[in-house]
């Protein structure tokens, strides 16, 4: 349920991944070609955790505990 800073999500065929990177932007690319991001990425590295809710909701969270992105 949780994606720490610096870890990703490889699909299945290896052709996409999900990736928290280190300055907190999740970052989808798809053949190694960004298709997607949420631009929260800091000019710093960043402590950060993407979560998926019990209420359905996909939360990442700062290392300060507040909301940076989040979608239902």
């Amino acid at each position: 349920n949780h994606l720490y800073s610096g870890q990703f999500i490889l699909s299945s065929n290896k052709k996409n991944i999900l990736i928290l990177e280190s300055n907190c932007n999740l970052v989808l690319y798809s053949r190694s070609k960004m298709i997607w991001e949420t631009k929260t990425g800091k000019n710093y590295l960043q402590i950060c955790m993407l979560k998926l809710q019990n209420d359905g909701n996909l939360v990442l969270y700062s290392s300060l505990n507040s909301v940076e992105w989040s979608i239902n």
